[in-house]
């Protein structure tokens, strides 16, 4: 993956969050009511954190670095490179945890919880995209 592949991917992440946007904007009670608006969250989280590896993935290799073992080290090898702060290594590790919960146990999760926690996730994701872009721009 080049550069524009990581512009690509970031534009996938953008579109989703405005999606997950649109959802939460219909209000907790109208969102759980439809089934359809929470297997929708659901794709949309697992699709921003798949292409957030993605790019991870593709940094870290340009700078001859070590992948690791789990998806998740790889926000903490970008903290390592100064590219993202520690909090939000802290939150993509956890938001990596529950993207495999909604692939391999989507059983286990907590919908009401999971709109709840929406919020502070598109937060989280917007300043991931803010800092891969402003890493790309200093390159």
């Amino acid at each position: 993956m080049n550069e524009s592949h990581i512009r690509q991917r970031l534009e996938e992440i953008l579109s989703a969050i405005q999606f997950l946007e649109e959802l939460i904007a219909m209000g907790k009670d109208e969102f759980l009511a439809d089934r359809r608006n929470i297997y929708a969250a659901r794709h949309l989280i697992v699709q921003i954190i798949e292409a957030s590896s993605d790019i991870s993935e593709e940094i870290i290799l340009q700078n001859a670095l070590p992948l690791g073992e789990e998806a998740k080290t790889l926000y903490f090898q970008l903290y390592k490179l100064g590219i993202i702060p520690k909090s939000l290594a802290t939150h993509f590790k956890k938001a990596t945890g529950l993207r495999n919960l909604l692939v391999h146990q989507y059983w286990a999760i907590d919908d009401k919880k999971m709109y709840s926690d929406i919020g502070k996730g598109i937060k989280n994701f917007k300043e991931f995209i803010n800092s891969i872009t402003a890493y790309l721009l200093r390159k």
